[in-house]
């Protein structure tokens, strides 16, 4: 697992250097946000996974920089987690739990575990925000 881990984190870092930071999101939102049982929050706020990936985007690129990288690593490292578990947040989380929780965790593992609650936290609000401002994005 501490292997796995390791492996995601050096190709999340190569990915992030070679895309922008726009892009990098947009592509693991688009990859979390398919999972039925996230998506279903989207669809209910009457917000389409395009336009909400779009929306976070946004938001995301006007965080401070170190907040910003750290937005996006997370989510990179879960959607890759859920490539690995056949698309399933709950597995893709279950592992990251583990591997951050382990004796030989990595402090890659560490810190996308311990940031996956202020980004759940901030990805709630992003939703929040588009549901009060009737579907659209308000920035």
């Amino acid at each position: 697992m501490r292997k796995t881990l390791v492996g995601i984190s050096s190709l999340l870092v190569l990915t992030a250097c070679s895309q922008s930071a726009d892009v990098a999101w947009k592509e693991a939102c688009n990859t979390v946000m398919a999972d039925p049982d996230v998506q279903r929050d989207i669809l209910d706020a009457a917000v389409t996974v395009e336009s909400y990936c779009t929306c976070t985007s946004t938001q995301v690129a006007a965080l401070p920089e170190a907040d910003r990288d750290t937005a996006i690593e997370t989510l990179q490292m879960m959607a890759e987690l859920m490539v690995e578990h056949n698309g399933s947040a709950e597995a893709a989380f279950r592992q990251l739990r583990e591997a951050g929780r382990a004796d030989d965790a990595t402090p890659e593992a560490i810190a996308a575990y311990d940031n996956m609650d202020e980004l759940g936290e901030q990805l709630e609000e992003f939703l929040d925000n588009m549901r009060a401002s009737g579907g659209t994005c308000p920035v």
